[in-house]
């Protein structure tokens, strides 16, 4: 089940007159590469009445710094020795010149010179890696956030930060995000089976996006 189009926002352990996320940087649209399952493309695709080139690329993973063991590998002919992960396409920072942002952040004001921030362009139809980042299930199929990619609170708030304001989740909000996880682990399931067919006969890149929809067509 995927969480509500109306998330939602985190319980936060300070006072402040502005939502949680209104002046965010958007560091984890900025630092992180976001993997596609293909019922995150199919949804891209019809709820936004785009191309799948429009958004999709796929990330060179040689030192499996993007898959870490979770997410799988495509081979491709034009490079049968890389590994890839498909992802979402990045695109020139318009409010920090020389980066890469997700292609779907709409930057606003610099965050640098104001409060102003950026906000995700497809938020309703958002991967599930996103909807359910940093968040993870243990081994009990309990909830808990992977503290490693949010700063301590009280951290000056800085373009390298990923999140410094400290943040809990409600029950309704923990239910929703273990539905999310459950749905994403499902769906990587599906994915780690179309690479293994994939891969078997690795065609090229140009072709992937017909290889998606029939598999978006055999399992919808």
């Amino acid at each position: 089940m995927v969480a509500s189009t109306l998330d939602p926002l985190p319980v936060l352990h300070e006072s402040t007159a502005e939502t949680p996320c209104a002046s965010c940087h958007s560091s984890c649209c900025r630092k992180f590469t976001v993997p596609l399952t293909t019922a995150d493309i199919r949804r891209i695709v019809n709820d936004k009445n785009i191309r799948i080139w429009d958004f999709i690329c796929r990330w060179s993973d040689i030192d499996n710094s993007i898959a870490r063991g979770i997410v799988p590998h495509f081979y491709f002919d034009d490079a049968p020795g890389t590994p890839y992960v498909i992802g979402i396409l990045h695109s020139d920072s318009k409010q920090f010149p020389g980066t890469r942002k997700c292609c779907f952040l709409a930057e606003t004001q610099s965050f640098r010179n104001s409060c102003g921030g950026s906000t995700c362009g497809i938020y309703e139809s958002r991967p599930l890696v996103c909807r359910t980042f940093p968040y993870q299930l243990d081994e009990s199929d309990q909830v808990y956030a992977e503290r490693s990619v949010i700063d301590p609170p009280g951290q000056e708030r800085s373009f390298d930060s990923l999140c410094p304001r400290e943040w809990s989740l409600t029950n309704e909000q923990f239910s929703l995000v273990r539905d999310d996880l459950r749905e994403l682990q499902t769906e990587m399931q599906i994915l780690h089976l179309m690479a293994q067919r994939w891969n078997q006969n690795p065609g090229p890149w140009l072709l992937f996006p017909a290889f998606v929809r029939l598999i978006a067509e055999c399992t919808s």
